[in-house]
Parts: structure tokens; sequence; C-alpha cells
């Protein structure tokens, strides 16, 4: 009898199996398109915080069997927050512009909350957390950035939506315009060659 394989993980179909042309145009596109390309930083969250009491009440009743709360979080304000980036300095655009704001996800992800809810810190003390959130692809050295148009620090979700994250203390450089997959990179190091790559195709104008 033939044996039967189980699908790998490669096999599992992708939340966004045909992103849209646009967001995967290629990178002088989104150097050309954008109105504005910034150096950022974290200042603020300006959306709806999660309601940590509310997710530990759900969890403690799911574990005694009793019904759930109606309480938690105001998802028509939840859905769409935003940030607030400070512009460390402007490659394109204005540069009179301080502050941009950028729709992204919920600061708090789905594993954070777990650890809340059973009374743990909500963030990996390894750092694991930070890691995943803003990979740079060794400072964009890595060839999977370059090979793969689809391939960036933010991935696309259900729906093929875009919802990027920003942490305290690292450097994104933000490309305002349609969402692109690339728009949204952690660039910490001063010699990242995503970075250098912007730079120096706005330079000599054959992508601006």
């Amino acid at each position: 009898m033939m044996a039967l394989s189980l699908p790998s993980k490669a096999d599992t179909p992708s939340p966004c199996p045909e992103p849209p042309a646009s967001a995967i145009a290629d990178v002088d596109t989104l150097i050309a398109r954008s109105s504005r390309i910034a150096l950022v930083t974290l200042d603020a969250w300006t959306g709806a915080k999660p309601d940590f009491d509310a997710y530990k009440r759900r969890a403690r009743e799911k574990e005694d069997h009793r019904e759930k709360t109606p309480q938690g979080l105001d998802r028509t304000t939840a859905q769409l927050p935003h940030y607030r980036l400070t512009v460390v300095e402007m490659l394109k655009g204005p540069s009179d512009v301080g502050s941009i704001l950028q729709a992204g996800a919920a600061p708090a992800p789905k594993g954070a909350v777990a650890r809340i809810a059973a009374g743990r810190k909500p963030w990996d003390e390894s750092g694991d957390y930070r890691k995943r959130i803003d990979m740079d692809f060794d400072a964009h050295e890595d060839d999977r950035f370059w090979s793969d148009a689809r391939t960036g620090r933010v991935r696309f979700g259900t729906g093929c939506s875009l919802q990027p994250q920003f942490l305290a203390g690292t450097r994104y450089l933000l490309f305002v315009g349609p969402p692109h997959v690339k728009a949204y990179e952690a660039v910490p190091a001063d010699d990242d060659r995503w970075l250098a790559y912007v730079r120096e195709r706005l330079r000599d104008g054959r992508a601006s």
C-alpha cells in the first residue's frame, strides 16, 4: 500500500495567495510613487489599546467553563489603529514634516495577550519578539529580501492586508503611499543595504 504523506508547512495555503500587483511592485516603482520616504522612529501609539483585564477575565471563565463575558476590545476602533512616527530624516518629500501617522497592527500580538492572560510578562525576555518584529534581513544583505518580491519585514495577512508594527528604539524606512511589502523595513544599522540602495536611487534620480 502506498504511504500517505502529510502536507509540509510549505504546502499550507498562504493567507494571501495572490497579493495585489501594487503591493509587490518592483522597488524602483515603490521609490518613484511614494510621496514621502523617511527614516522614522516610534513616537506614540494613537489607536485603541487592548483591554488586558477583559482578556484575563475571558481566560479565567474559559478555564472555569463559565459563560464568556461580553466585555472586550472595542473592535470598531481597534481594527485600524495608528502609530505616530517621528521623522528622523526625510529622504523624499517636504523637509518640514515632523511626524507621520501610519496605520498598523495592534501593539500586543496574540502571543503577548496569551502570556498576560496566564499571568506572565507580555514580552519574551529572550528578545525573540523584537527580533521577529524588527527583522532586518541581516542589514538587508540577505538575498531573500532582494530575490523575492513578496518578502519584507511585514507579512501579508488575511485579505492580503499589510499591517506593520513599530517598536520603540528602532529606526524604520517608511514609504508613504499605497501599501507595499517593503515599505516598512527596520534599518537599525547605518550601513543597511536597503537604506543605501534607496539613497543612491534618489541621489541619481533613477527612481524618483
